[in-house]
């Protein structure tokens, strides 16, 4: 966003499709297409955490605390309601084995019965997918195939 003969004007070229413009804007003066893909998105995500994982190289582990899930974003300054029980802690040198693994174990927990996935337990189901039509399998597809890492992964149970 720029100012511009006193004007706001939104770069859309620039714009990665994340919403948050649209989330703290206060007048409601931004639109956004909800309808398009998030394809683009998901893959600028994976992009950038290629960056950042190609500049640290060996120097870097990835955790994921697996508590407190919810259907959105946990970019937001609010929770929603827990979709699963608390999971655990899931750490590896490979961020996209750790992501698969997080990602399997909230797919396989029983959902806790909340309204946004109509009380369903979704046992092996993408609760997400059933919430926003958005499969995180994408992320992790699309990162294993620029070589940011493997799916594949060992559970160790500490």
């Amino acid at each position: 966003i720029q100012i511009v003969d006193k004007k706001a004007k939104f770069d859309y070229s620039k714009c990665i499709g994340c919403g948050e413009c649209v989330t703290v804007c206060p007048s409601d003066a931004i639109k956004t297409s909800w309808g398009s893909s998030s394809e683009i998105l998901e893959e600028k995500m994976v992009e950038y955490a290629y960056g950042i994982k190609k500049y640290f190289e060996d120097r870097i582990s990835f955790l994921n605390f697996v508590m407190d899930v919810s259907a959105d974003c946990d970019c937001l300054p609010w929770h929603d309601l827990n979709l699963v029980p608390d999971i655990g802690l899931f750490g590896s040198k490979d961020i996209v084995s750790v992501d698969q693994a997080s990602y399997d174990a909230v797919k396989k927990a029983e959902a806790l019965r909340v309204p946004s996935l109509n009380n369903k337990s979704l046992i092996n189901e993408d609760k997400f997918y059933q919430i926003h039509n958005v499969s995180g399998l994408r992320q992790l597809e699309y990162a294993e195939k620029i070589a940011l890492g493997e799916r594949n992964y060992k559970i160790i149970e500490i």
